[in-house]
């Protein structure tokens, strides 16, 4: 698959022709730590790109990126490829235009709501959260799906519709990253989706002073939750095990969404409310490891002794709120304010596992996370952030001031940066940032476990 994409844009750039168009960009990127001046080593897409024909009624787009990382010590160690980067074909689809709009084939990132990221309406397509300090398309994995517009006077009428279930991209046991997931769980763990089914709508109203905005949306949750847990014995009943299922909840969003202008004032907003439960009834499965070591002596674990399925239901909300405003000397000012919080919670909860080999007393609800939403929901609960840009230089250099900050607890996140034009088609951007914790937390916190994240950035962008 990924050797017939890179021939399809090899050809694209051969044979271009006036209805083509291929562009793209290179992109150079350095990052290290304020605490002692190491790489820190994530990956990056070092380079995009796009091809797009217009043919009549039609249209063909395509992106490909080049994601690099830099590889270990030792590296050749463990895999003698010399290769230290992989392609990732991030969109491809046909557009076919209709008199009243458009309707979308293939692999597509479909962009819901009216805030600039962090949109809890947008939950078409899955996060990435290598990407989570992104902005735009750039945090978002593309999925197979039907999607379009329809347009009929000042309504919008959107839709999307996909047979598969599309799940984050989460970094987990990586070192490098600094957020940590509530759990880690084994591929082995986790229960697999019959048949999924996802689709939604939006519908969408222009007046003179902005837009407003309703929308739902039905799937399976992105990120995975706890479902239950099972305890195995050996053929005597002698000996046990617990082992833990994890599944993906399915889950309905109602949304809403304004954009309103006043003035020099812009304020956009999306509210969305939460409804999801575990379909998983029956956890009962295959111990993966039928053979464990216990008490020094080699155990074959082939029954279920006990299973517990926790029957997990809940009902949560997420809110962005934006604004942007012009200030005096060409100073834009712009923020946001993202909130989430339980409105209800319910599960079956297991009894207590007073066995001579195992002690246990799991409490799902310590596990239980938003499987949809705002990626920012992995660091807080309630956050405020602002952003204070100013352009100099014939609008060539651009100095802007980021921060965030928890409003549950004292971290925050503080950002400095300069980007700078060198020519039509290369621009630099050098950037410094803190990150403070909270030191009355354990490193549960995620601003606590950011602090080494603290870093020095420089980036150069060659676009074509």
């Amino acid at each position: 698959m990924k050797k017939t994409a890179l021939l399809f844009f090899i050809c694209a750039m051969i044979f271009c022709q006036e209805n083509n168009n291929f562009t793209g960009n290179l992109n150079y990127f350095y990052v290290s730590r304020l605490s002692d001046g190491s790489i820190i080593n994530l990956p990056f897409r070092i380079a995009d790109f796009i091809y797009q024909k217009d043919e009549g009624d039609f249209s063909v787009y395509a992106n490909m990126a080049m994601e690099y990382r830099l590889p270990s010590e030792n590296h050749f160690l463990v895999n003698t490829s010399s290769q230290d980067f992989t392609w990732d074909l991030r969109e491809l689809y046909l557009t076919w235009f209709l008199p009243i709009g458009e309707i979308r084939f293939g692999k597509q990132i479909n962009s819901w709501g009216n805030v600039d990221g962090n949109s809890p309406i947008n939950n078409i397509n899955a996060n990435d959260y290598y990407y989570l300090f992104s902005i735009g398309t750039e945090q978002k994995i593309g999925s197979f799906s039907t999607a379009g517009e329809l347009y009929i006077n000042n309504w919008t009428f959107g839709f999307s519709f996909s047979p598969i279930h599309n799940t984050n991209r989460i970094p987990l046991n990586d070192i490098e990253f600094p957020v940590k997931m509530p759990a880690s769980p084994r591929a082995s763990q986790l229960l697999e989706i019959d048949n999924p089914l996802e689709f939604g709508g939006y519908l969408s109203k222009s007046f003179e002073k902005g837009d407003f905005t309703t929308s739902y949306f039905k799937g399976y949750d992105r990120s995975f939750g706890l479902s239950g847990a099972n305890v195995y014995a050996d053929d005597n009943f002698l000996y046990h095990k617990l082992d833990t299922v994890f599944s993906y909840r399915k889950t309905e969003v109602l949304g809403l969404g304004v954009i309103y202008f006043l003035g020099n004032l812009t304020i956009r907003g999306d509210y969305a409310y939460f409804n999801t439960h575990d379909p998983n009834e029956n956890i009962e499965r295959s111990y993966t490891d039928r053979t464990a070591n216990l008490f020094g002596l080699s155990t074959s674990f082939t029954e279920i002794a006990e299973s517990h399925p926790f029957n997990v239901k809940a009902e949560y909300y997420e809110i962005n709120l934006q604004f942007e405003y012009e200030l005096p000397l060409d100073i834009n000012f712009g923020g946001q304010y993202f909130k989430y919080d339980t409105l209800k919670y319910s599960d079956t909860p297991p009894p207590e596992i007073d066995l001579p080999e195992l002690k246990a007393n799991i409490k799902p609800s310590n596990y239980f996370f938003p499987g949809m939403g705002a990626p920012i929901a992995i660091l807080t609960k309630e956050v405020i952030m602002f952003d204070i840009s100013k352009l100099f230089y014939d609008n060539r250099i651009k100095i802007n001031i980021m921060n965030m900050m928890d409003q549950i607890h004292s971290g925050k996140l503080i950002e400095f940066g300069v980007t700078f034009e060198i020519n039509e088609s290369l621009k630099g951007t050098f950037a410094l940032n803190k990150i403070i914790g909270d030191k009355t937390l354990n490193q549960n916190y995620s601003f606590n476990n950011m602090e080494e994240f603290s870093n020095i950035r420089g980036e150069l962008k060659y676009s074509f």
